[in-house]
């Protein structure tokens, strides 16, 4: 694991699952930063869209720790700024999180450029940024806690220089990569303090108290093997040719809108779609889909079977109404060539059968 995510042994900490991993990582060290000064106004930057175990536990330091949020959001375009984040820096920022890739969409955010620039800022004598608050100091940048959610990510893109950018935390899990579920990791850097999240023994050295998920444990460290061969990288760079593949064959079903450029850098196996529900409701098409074998979400997998808005489709100002019918296809490395058609033709199918009945309106993506 530790060569895997360029940290330490000492440094890896297993957990019960990204979630826990991420909410160790947010509230424990916004906890442990409180207990250190209880004056000050701590404030936070993360993306509108992060997962529920980040939004949630920082809604709860907002009520409960008076902890001030700033909240980012994409472009209309679905893009992400290091321009946005290096400008919403203030003196009192603590803590910063980012999702490493959009787990709805596969967008990839800048995680990387931004956490060269922190390294750089934070060792670079007079460092100089006009896109940075002038009253921002070194020592602000030091104390600064830099959280990146990897769970969508981990495995599917190159993790490339890891232990030179400015991440102090990662979270990770195994089930996302085909390993057992209800087990994950959080690194985090040597002198980075937090408060645990689950107290009671010296497990993790006093980090995280309970008996560990060995079988879950030796999976994830299995697949951390697997991640640093040349093997598993062929492997990621082929599903996202088959991707690539079957973005082209849905783009002649003209009932389905992309919600993100082709330009947009995304995960290898990740698609998303609006669908027009004045003719067919999402959820619909997903369950008449489940009946032919194929299984496909409504945004997030985490949200599977429950039809919520999808919280990035908000963060790019779109209406409820858009965000509710979005369409999540995901590929796995033992999907096939002939699986690929055979979905596609499915979709044709039901979607052409479905428009007979109820014309697609001219809105599109409003």
């Amino acid at each position: 694991m530790a060569q895997a995510l360029g940290f330490e042994v000492s440094e890896i900490i297993f957990t019960s699952g990204g979630s826990e991993a991420n909410t160790s990582a947010s509230l424990g060290v916004l906890e442990e930063r409180n207990r250190e000064d209880k004056m000050l106004k701590m404030h936070v930057i993360c993306s509108a869209f992060e997962h529920p175990c980040v939004l949630e536990p920082l809604r709860h330091a907002e009520k409960v720790l008076a902890v001030e949020v700033t909240y980012l959001s994409p472009s209309q375009a679905g893009s992400f700024l290091v321009d946005d984040i290096i400008a919403a820096i203030k003196p009192n920022t603590v803590l910063i999180s980012l999702m490493a890739a959009n787990n709805e969409t596969g967008l990839l955010l800048p995680i990387q450029e931004f956490g060269n620039w922190l390294h750089e800022a934070r060792w670079t004598k007079n460092f100089q940024d006009p896109r940075l608050c002038s009253s921002v100091t070194l020592e602000n940048l030091r104390n600064l806690h830099f959280h990146s959610d990897l769970v969508q990510a981990f495995g599917k893109i190159p993790l490339e220089n890891w232990s030179t950018l400015g991440i102090d935390s990662l979270a990770i899990c195994a089930h996302k990569l085909g390993g057992l579920p209800g087990v994950g990791a959080l690194a985090l850097r040597r002198g980075r303090r937090f408060v645990p999240r689950v107290l009671g023994g010296p497990q993790e050295k006093y980090r995280r108290a309970g008996t560990e998920n060995l079988p879950g444990i030796v999976s994830l460290g299995l697949i951390a093997s697997d991640t640093l061969t040349d093997t598993w990288k062929q492997a990621w760079r082929e599903l996202e040719i088959l991707k690539n593949r079957l973005r082209s064959e849905l783009a002649a079903i003209p009932e389905l809108t992309k919600i993100l450029d082709d330009s947009a850098l995304c995960l290898p196996n990740t698609l998303n779609y609006f669908m027009d529900p004045s003719f067919m409701e999402t959820v619909d098409l997903v369950m008449e889909l489940d009946i032919q074998g194929f299984c496909l979400s409504t945004g997030s997998a985490c949200s599977s079977g429950v039809n919520k808005a999808s919280p990035f489709m908000l963060a790019m100002g779109k209406t409820a109404r858009v965000a509710k019918n979005t369409l999540r296809l995901s590929l796995g490395l033992g999907n096939t060539a002939a699986e690929v058609a055979a979905l596609s033709e499915k979709l044709r199918h039901l979607l052409q059968r479905q428009s007979k009945t109820a014309p697609i309106s001219s809105s599109g993506l409003t």
